[in-house]
């Protein structure tokens, strides 16, 4: 969820490590909602489909390529380059693995790189985002709570680092704020891609339709499960 001004607004600048509102915990379940809970039904509705309609090599190639971009920019774009500042690259390459990483749909640049650093600040202690070994019981029961927290649990309420704090240089930086900004554009982006070249390819609606399911609803499934895991 794009809260990046908000955040400045209502942080309190840059001390505070973490911000927790009513409005932020708004974003976060709607968040989770649309690009959590609804690709996930359309995993459902596109293998459901199976019955009357087999997949052929262009959704197949669709679902594969599509999710291949979306895991560039995020593993190598929001982890390896934004996030860890593993390696250097130009303008333009950054602008793209940025964008590509938008299209996972799994926050903002800025959003993503701040809850990732603090994950590492925190790791499996108290502030961790995503532990699964925090306030979850013990035994089998706990085990699967905390399992469920680390994988997707905790997208709908947690703590929302501050990104003036954890990522100041992407808030300064004009180019990332520009792509932060156009954050649902980029999602939104991911799903026409496939959507056009599923009609293009099979000259009809029914295969706009599935590359829509395809290499939209199903590879943001599969990149959240390749991501989350």
């Amino acid at each position: 969820m794009d809260v990046t001004q908000k955040s400045v607004q209502t942080a309190k600048a840059q001390k505070s490590k973490t911000i927790s509102n009513d409005y932020i915990k708004g974003l976060q379940k709607k968040h989770f909602l649309l690009y959590n809970v609804i690709p996930a039904i359309g995993t459902v509705i596109a293998i459901a489909s199976l019955w009357w309609h087999p997949i052929s090599s262009v959704e197949i190639g669709l679902l594969i390529g599509m999710w291949a971009l979306s895991m560039v920019g995020m593993s190598i774009g929001l982890h390896r380059y934004f996030a860890h500042r593993a390696f250097k690259t130009s303008e333009p390459i950054r602008a793209i693995l940025a964008i590509l990483g938008c299209m996972g749909a799994q926050g903002p640049v800025v959003s993503w790189v701040a809850v990732h650093r603090r994950h590492h600040e925190c790791s499996d202690l108290p502030g961790d985002p995503h532990s699964p070994n925090l306030e979850e019981g013990e035994g089998i029961l706990g085990t699967l709570l905390g399992l469920w927290h680390a994988h997707v649990g905790w997208l709908t309420n947690h703590e929302y680092p501050n990104p003036m704090f954890y990522a100041p240089e992407l808030m300064r930086d004009k180019t990332i704020s520009k792509i932060n900004r156009y954050y649902m554009l980029w999602i939104v982006l991911g799903l026409l891609i496939p959507t056009i070249l599923g009609a293009v390819i099979h000259g009809s609606w029914i295969g706009a339709v599935e590359g829509f399911l395809w290499g939209g609803l199903v590879r943001m499934f599969v990149v959240d499960n390749s991501i989350l895991s």
